[in-house]
């Protein structure tokens, strides 16, 4: 699949090829490249069906090519001080090799067909079916290749929170509660500060409130509170066998509040001197909006982009499925481990935002019915209480049983 992305997206003649652009950068960071995403697949649709790398770059297709699809500048938390092109180089290897000329077709994001998937698992002759998740999980991986400097800075902000690299491979629940307590990780610092873990052997939390006031917000019981998010994560940590947590939220408050309430573990938090300075009631991106960035040495694109790769590379996830940044942390584990442990407090108790396995005959938890996307979020809401019914095995169906009264 990566082969066949790269394949269209750089080919050897871009005259040859018909382009089109995506400029559409309002929202927040999660939404932006969701929607690019969207976009993407919407063009990758004409043909209905992802042509092989091979076929991608043999001269004189029987069947025209999708359209090429160029990202232009313009990004919202991109530094144009630090970045003046303002696109996604100021952060990933190339998108693609091509210009957009003057004048091409403006495109914005389209759901997806839930047919794609299966058009492209025969076009690659995958060994069996994939999902629509799996396609956009793929699409992102493409699009989420780090350059040099921001793994250089993701090394750096790993280091200054006295984290370790995650192991190669990701170890199961049972295998990981028996490593930390044999661990000698957990041994508190000669310097009185906080102990050195490995970043996988943390949870995850990804807090956000206050931004979301769509119809079904109350019917999902939302802002939630404190209690519900620490209650959560507990006993998710119980369950996975973690460590301590990686907290992440643009509320200052948030951030300061809930080490104190998750102790005696440990939680890590990015430092604050890489990101814009939210009040309480704004989110980053008005904030950058208004500012610009001006004179400020950091970039908030990349600080969110290093944010994003940080949680992804704990052993579970903890946010709601209402936020975009929380999905994409979801799609991002997934690049590790085929079965990401990420679950959703916006549901009633929790459910699985995306626990589906990779063995042949075994059930798969979807994140909602994606066919449903264009329904009310009220319809939303209502998909993620019937899971809970679910009497399948596996970690959310653990989980579900411990907290019953996580949500009233």
């Amino acid at each position: 699949m990566q082969a066949a992305l790269h394949a269209h997206q750089h080919p050897a003649d871009c005259s040859r090829r018909r382009i089109v652009r995506f400029k559409d950068w309002r929202n927040g960071l999660g939404s932006q490249l969701s929607s690019l995403v969207g976009a993407w697949a919407a063009q990758l649709e004409k043909p209905p069906s992802l042509l092989t790398p091979d076929a991608v770059a043999a001269a004189g297709n029987v069947e025209p090519l999708p359209a090429l699809l160029v990202a232009a500048g313009g990004l919202r938390y991109a530094n144009k001080a630090l970045c003046p092109r303002r696109d996604l180089s100021c952060y990933f290897e190339p998108f693609t090799a091509c210009e957009a000329p003057e004048g091409v077709s403006t495109v914005r994001a389209a759901k997806m067909r839930p047919e794609l998937a299966g058009r492209w698992s025969d076009s690659l002759r995958l060994r069996r079916r994939r999902d629509k998740w799996w396609v956009r999980m793929e699409m992102t991986k493409y699009i989420f290749r780090p350059h040099a400097a921001t793994m250089a800075m993701l090394v750096r902000v790993r280091h200054e929170m006295r984290l370790r690299p995650p192991e190669s491979k990701p170890k199961r629940s049972a295998e990981a509660s028996s490593d930390l307590e044999a661990s000698s990780d957990l041994e508190v610092s000669s310097d009185g500060g906080p102990a050195w873990l490995r970043i996988d052997q943390l949870v995850a939390v990804h807090v956000r409130r206050g931004d979301k006031k769509d119809l079904g917000a109350k019917e999902r019981g939302e802002p939630f509170s404190d209690a519900m998010y620490v209650r959560a994560a507990l006993a998710l940590a119980d369950e996975v066998g973690a460590a301590g947590f990686l907290l992440a939220s643009s509320e200052p408050s948030t951030l300061a509040r809930l080490p104190q309430l998750l102790a005696p573990r440990p939680t890590y938090v990015m430092p604050a001197k890489y990101f814009v300075q939210v009040p309480e009631g704004l989110t980053p991106h008005m904030v950058v909006e208004k500012t610009q960035q001006e004179g400020s040495e950091n970039d908030e694109g990349r600080s969110q982009i290093v944010q994003l790769l940080l949680l992804s590379e704990c052993r579970a996830f903890l946010g709601t499925v209402t936020s975009n940044f929380g999905l994409l942390v979801t799609k991002l584990m997934a690049f590790r481990q085929p079965t990401p442990i990420s679950l959703d407090l916006s549901c009633k108790g929790l459910t699985s935002m995306r626990a589906a396995t990779d063995e042949p005959g075994e059930p798969v938890w979807p994140i909602w019915d994606e066919l449903a996307e264009d329904a009310r979020r009220s319809t939303l809401a209502a998909g993620c209480r019937g899971q809970t019914a679910s009497k399948f095995p596996g970690p959310a169906y653990r989980l579900r049983k411990r907290l019953r009264d996580v949500v009233p």
